[in-house]
């Protein structure tokens, strides 16, 4: 049984989706793909995935689909930065936690402070507790990226100003020039940083800052290299191997 033609009755412009729900499990097929169900034996197939009666009841509803945003190539304690065009309204669930920039004492330390919402168009940190997590996003206009007390969100990306820092291998490091920030990302600028402690409740956490520039992961559109700044000079790895500016292998 297609479940399309079924759609095309009861869709309003609000439905875009069929919703499959046993549990606490919640899966959603767009419309617009046609997604399809099939009895089976114990239970129902939609679109290759198996709900198997076994496991409790399945119910199937038309609705909208909630926007979601994924974050992946993660780990268990990874720090990284975020920027959303969208609010996230709730983060109860999710297997990050989300800070926002507090002070900079001028040394070797950043402090940031939790953050229980994450606001459209804010740039943020975060430490991840899994190797990815989901966002859902509420919906309404696009916001553009801002800048919060020197971070500094990008929503398309782009490319990092002089004297830029960025947070890679959990530390905050300065970016060699020309460095690209991937899209939903942000890097930091610490002379934009409060240098006083900004009222917040629970402790703010610590994060290191590089005293001289080092390693950062740079993103390309096709692959992925690490730009140094070694002895004052641009140093490009990428696979294993070691390259100057001009490209030459060193």
């Amino acid at each position: 049984m297609c479940l399309m033609a079924l759609g095309a009755i009861a869709q309003t412009p609000a439905i875009d989706a069929v919703k499959v729900e046993q549990g606490i499990t919640i899966d959603w097929y767009m419309l617009t793909e046609a997604p399809t169900v099939t009895p089976t034996a114990s239970g129902i197939s939609m679109n290759g995935t198996a709900y198997d009666y076994a496991t409790g009841p399945i119910t199937t509803t038309f609705g909208t689909a909630p926007l979601l945003y994924t974050r992946t190539n993660l780990s268990d304690g990874k720090w990284g930065t975020i920027c959303l065009d969208k609010a996230v309204a709730d983060l109860t669930d999710v297997t990050a936690t989300f800070y926002k920039l507090n002070y900079y004492d001028g040394g070797t330390n950043l402090y940031v402070s939790e953050v229980t919402e994450l606001e459209a168009g804010h740039p943020y940190v975060f430490e991840a507790h899994a190797a990815s997590f989901t966002l859902t996003l509420t919906p309404g206009e696009p916001a553009e990226a801002q800048t919060i007390n020197g971070l500094i969100g990008t929503i398309t990306g782009l490319t990092m100003e002089a004297d830029a820092y960025a947070l890679v291998g959990n530390m905050v490091v300065r970016a060699a020039a020309g460095t690209t920030v991937p899209a939903n990302r942000a890097y930091i600028d610490l002379m934009q940083v409060s240098t006083e402690p900004i009222i917040a409740a629970g402790t703010p956490r610590r994060i290191g800052v590089a005293k001289t520039p080092t390693e950062l992961e740079h993103i390309s559109s096709h692959r992925s290299a690490i730009k140094m700044l070694k002895d004052g000079h641009l140093v490009i790895i990428r696979d294993g191997k070691r390259y100057n500016a001009q490209g030459m292998n060193i």
